[in-house]
């Protein structure tokens, strides 16, 4: 998804996690936010989350916040979670309002809300590049150390669409 040159405020929302736990993007506070919509049966879905569950590992001690966003039922967000190892909070919208509140057209969709709450990157599909482009503005928001999170010799392809 292109980016425009003008900021764009993140709409908001408030969603329940697999956990029961309610999130509500006006209660995030601190460091950058992820936000990364999926379903669970989405093959492009399954390879790019154990790769922002390494972007959650290596910059949530500065202040990284990741929320998956399943537009499928519980039990299957919960068992999609557990078969990627997903540690970071994965929030439920079977109504698909928040997708559609985003322009959710296809999955996953991932976008990088910075600590004022603008859409500060965002992507669409699976891309090394954009998640790798993705570290690189966390890192420079956050002062942390760059790290490469897609490195290109992983046996995993550039790209892949959704």
């Amino acid at each position: 998804m292109p980016m425009s040159t003008a900021p764009t405020i993140a709409s908001p929302f408030a969603l329940i996690a697999t956990d029961g736990r309610p999130y509500a993007l006006s209660e995030h506070k601190g460091g950058p936010l992820v936000i990364s919509f999926f379903k669970t049966t989405c093959p492009t879905c399954m390879l790019t989350f154990p790769y922002l569950e390494r972007l959650y590992q290596t910059y949530r001690a500065q202040g990284l916040t990741v929320w998956g966003i399943s537009q499928d039922p519980l039990d299957d967000s919960l068992a999609f979670a557990a078969d990627y190892g997903v540690t970071f909070p994965v929030l439920l919208d079977t109504t698909w309002d928040v997708s559609n509140a985003y322009g959710v057209d296809v999955v996953p969709t991932t976008f990088l809300l910075d600590r004022r709450g603008q859409i500060a990157f965002s992507f669409v599909s699976f891309s090394k590049d954009d998640i790798n482009e993705m570290a690189r503005l966390i890192a420079a928001e956050t002062q942390a150390p760059l790290t490469v999170i897609a490195p290109p010799d992983d046996g995993k392809p550039p790209f892949r669409p959704g």
